[in-house]
């Protein structure tokens, strides 16, 4: 059987603490490293490839909003955090598109918001 506990205000508090401490630094790495992983995995026959020019989180970070703990069995236990996030992501990315792409669209740039 399952066992849960809610964390209560005071582990509430502790994890909002270490997510208005990691989001500029570290969720800012974490994130980058990983949408520039994707970009570069990307498999489309129209693109060859897309590069990440830069990229920030802002300074909004994360506002936990519960926690509860899940006892798994005797030596192990599971998270599960509740979070909003008003994120202030931004990324600026250069794309090259194959040529096939070019031609139907005549070497036109394009605009995105």
């Amino acid at each position: 059987r399952l066992k849960s506990t809610s964390v209560g205000p005071g582990g509430v508090t502790i994890l909002q603490y270490l997510m208005d401490h990691w989001t500029p630094n570290y969720l800012s790495r974490t994130l980058q490293t990983s949408l520039r992983d994707t970009l570069q995995n990307i498999d489309d026959r129209n693109i060859q490839r897309i590069i990440l020019n830069r990229f920030d989180v802002g300074k909004s970070s994360p506002h936990v909003t519960d926690v509860r703990t899940f006892e798994l069995d005797n030596n192990c236990m599971a998270f599960d955090v509740d979070v909003t996030w008003e994120s202030e992501i931004q990324a600026k990315m250069m794309i090259t598109i194959s040529n096939r792409l070019a031609s139907v669209m005549g070497r036109r740039a394009v605009s995105l918001p």
